[in-house]
């Protein structure tokens, strides 16, 4: 049997160094991957980028642009397609890239008020009540539930409390066909309202709500297509928590008279009153980005004029809030951007802010409700609006970008100029 050989010192290390080289490069590729897949998913599908600007990109990536013959026109914007690729070479994803000009807008800051109707009647309880001596709910048998929206009683287009209640006792007992929406999709019932033990009434045994009223902020108004937008975040019903669905709505001028201070578990709110006879705007929207209208005709909006900042250009860091605490003239105060969300698909948390401003804090506590749309500057920039605050940190909350408002907003209202 042959003597091993025995390895020499020298070469024990160059094997271990070896070894640990292949681990070292190992781990770097693994780093780089998981860096890849985590920019596939933060980062959009779409980026917009000024034609006199640069597009910001973290992460260290860099943007490689697809060949000028690539491009194309859409409207008054040119798109084209970018790899974005990380140190290295590792390519994240391919981007839509669209050159857009820069757009500047009234910003706001003040109070206003919703009056908002709901296209159809939202379904916000069932109560059974006693009727020829046993309780009963014709419209639990009919299969409805909370949420649901009632748009037709008999083919007549519901439009009130009032109205579905005069229908109800008119049928005297007789039954009546249903059309409803659940979901987004349209259901047919037939319901037979009962005469009620106690009032002697006929009744369907469902509680519903046509409107809605409320205290939010503007972001900024549009002069030139006479808009403006507020809130940054939809209206839902109190009861269902379902986005309400428009029919008819006014802005309305307000004025805050006080407030209740916002502290862990307890958001406080601003208490306004309407402006009687000062409807400002005809609402045209309530959706995922806020509220926005078509201004009255000879309404003058004031505001301060700054360009309208895109996604990318969002960074975390020390900005601004636009909003108003007393009266009707907003205030300056100082927040911070911790995070800067870019691939939440929730558009009203694209952003984490923080309120620092110490006599903010020391009056409101930090975010309280009203204060839904307030903007939000940075770089000279409207960067976005109020949206949220956290519950047990009122001092903290998400605000929503303004290119996400504002794509929104134009989008509504180039539908609605269309519309016959």
């Amino acid at each position: 049997m042959g003597k091993q050989i025995p390895q020499s010192k020298g070469v024990r290390n160059i094997r271990k160094a070896i070894r640990t080289g292949f681990w070292l490069l190992g781990a770097a590729v693994l780093v780089v991957l998981a860096a890849a897949l985590y920019w596939q998913v933060q980062l959009p599908d779409e980026i917009s980028v000024t034609r006199d600007g640069e597009m910001r990109l973290p992460g260290n990536i860099t943007a490689v642009y697809q060949e000028e013959g690539g491009m194309e026109r859409a409207g008054n914007d040119t798109v084209t397609s970018a790899e974005l690729v990380l140190p290295l070479g590792v390519s994240v994803k391919t981007v839509g890239i669209r050159l857009v000009d820069r757009e500047t807008v009234l910003v706001s800051g003040k109070p206003f008020g919703i009056k908002m109707f709901t296209d159809g009647l939202i379904v916000v309880g069932l109560s059974d009540f006693s009727a020829d001596g046993k309780r009963t709910n014709p419209a639990k048998g009919a299969g409805l539930t909370t949420g649901d929206i009632l748009i037709s009683l008999d083919g007549i287009a519901l439009t009130s409390n009032e109205q579905m209640g005069a229908l109800v006792q008119s049928s005297a007992g007789r039954e009546l066909r249903l059309v409803y929406e659940r979901a987004g999709r349209q259901h047919q019932a037939v319901v037979t309202p009962q005469k009620s033990a106690s009032d002697g009434r006929y009744h369907l045994g469902v509680w519903v709500r046509d409107s809605s009223a409320g205290i939010g902020t503007i972001t900024y108004y549009d002069e030139t297509a006479r808009t403006f937008s507020g809130l940054g975040h939809p209206i839902c019903d109190i009861d269902t928590g379902e986005i309400m669905t428009l029919s008819t709505g006014e802005g309305v001028e307000a004025v805050i008279t006080g407030y209740s201070a916002g502290k862990s578990g307890s958001p406080g709110e601003l208490k306004g009153q309407f402006i009687t006879g000062h409807t400002f705007a005809r609402l045209n929207a309530n959706g995922e980005c806020g509220v926005c209208g078509t201004l009255q005709p000879g309404f003058r909006a004031e505001g301060v004029r700054l360009p309208v900042a895109l996604s990318n250009e969002v960074q975390p860091g020390p900005a601004k809030m636009l909003t108003t605490i007393v009266g009707s003239s907003p205030k300056e105060y100082d927040v911070v951007i911790e995070k800067v969300l870019r691939g939440n698909s929730r558009p009203g948390q694209n952003m984490v802010i923080r309120i620092t401003d110490q006599e903010l804090l020391s009056q409101t506590g930090g975010i309280i409700q009203g204060m839904s749309g307030s903007p939000l500057i940075q770089n000279g920039m409207l960067v976005g609006a109020v949206t949220h605050v956290f519950v047990n940190e009122p001092n903290r909350g998400y605000a929503i970008f303004a290119e996400t408002v504002r794509n929104a907003e134009k989008t509504i209202t180039c539908k609605s100029q269309n519309a016959a």
